[in-house]
Parts: structure tokens; C-alpha cells; sequence
């Protein structure tokens, strides 16, 4: 019964509150991806290739304006709007530009990649330095030292 509360609750009243103070509400969705394989995958973790690029072409197709993390400075863009969304990346995965690079750049979809710092240049299936050519879809957090 508890679970069964908890789901209603879950997806039912908080997408209405939600709805509700949308005027009020500077959020954007999201949608966090890992690695893109071209086959079909063996974890939650990896998305197959077609299957990504069929979600991406939904969203070209309706109309989604899609962000990066630098286009939150303009306080427009921080506003709620249901047609945009940021895509983003966890850990630089090597796929995360040799998979969708060219088809994003062809569907003019801008994404985000989050960098695992330790793992560039130390393991294969990992970003590299000599991807800085296309450094302007890379999230790097700037640290400040307290």
C-alpha cells in the first residue's frame, strides 16, 4: 500500500504542482545519457546508437531547442520553456564523439559532456587530449579553492 501511495504521489501530484508554479519555476529538462554503443549494449549504462539518434531526431522534429550549460548566463533561457531541453553526458566516454559527434553537429544539437579527469588519456574507452577541437561541447566545472 505505502509503495502503491508513493507511486501516485510519485507521477501523478508532484508533474501537477510542478505544472502549477510553472510560471514561477527557472528549470530546464533534462536528459542524462553515459555511453553510446553501436551495438545493442549489455547495461542501463550504454544507449544503442540508432536508438539515441532516433530520440534525437524526435526532438529535432518537434521543435526542442536544446542547451548548453554556458547558455544558462542568459536569464531567458533560465526561465521554463517545455521545448528545451539540455542533453548531457556522464564521464566522457570515447563514444560520446565518435558515435553522435558528426550527427549532432549535422542536427545542430548542442549537448554537454561531464569529464571523468582522471580517466583522460589513461583509459581507451575514454575522451583524449587531442579531442580539444571540439572542446565547445565539453562541460569542464570550474574549481575555486575556499
Amino acid at each position: 500500500m505505502k509503495e502503491k501511495l508513493l507511486r501516485i504521489l510519485t507521477f501523478n501530484l508532484i508533474p501537477v504542482i510542478g505544472r502549477l508554479l510553472n510560471s514561477k519555476n527557472t528549470y530546464c529538462n533534462v536528459i542524462f545519457y553515459h555511453d553510446i554503443v553501436r551495438d545493442e549494449g549489455y547495461s542501463y549504462m550504454r544507449m544503442p546508437s540508432h536508438r539515441f539518434k532516433e530520440q534525437m531526431l524526435w526532438l529535432v522534429k518537434n521543435k526542442f531547442e536544446t542547451l548548453r550549460f554556458d547558455d544558462f548566463a542568459d536569464k531567458e533561457k533560465m526561465q521554463y520553456n517545455k521545448k528545451r531541453v539540455l542533453i548531457a553526458f556522464d564521464d566522457g566516454w570515447l563514444s560520446n564523439y565518435t558515435e553522435i559527434f558528426e550527427f549532432m553537429k549535422q542536427h545542430n544539437l548542442k549537448y554537454n559532456v561531464f569529464l571523468t579527469m582522471g580517466e583522460i588519456g589513461k583509459n581507451k574507452d575514454y575522451l583524449t587530449w587531442d579531442c580539444r577541437f571540439w572542446s565547445s561541447y565539453i562541460y569542464t566545472p570550474k574549481y575555486e579553492r575556499y
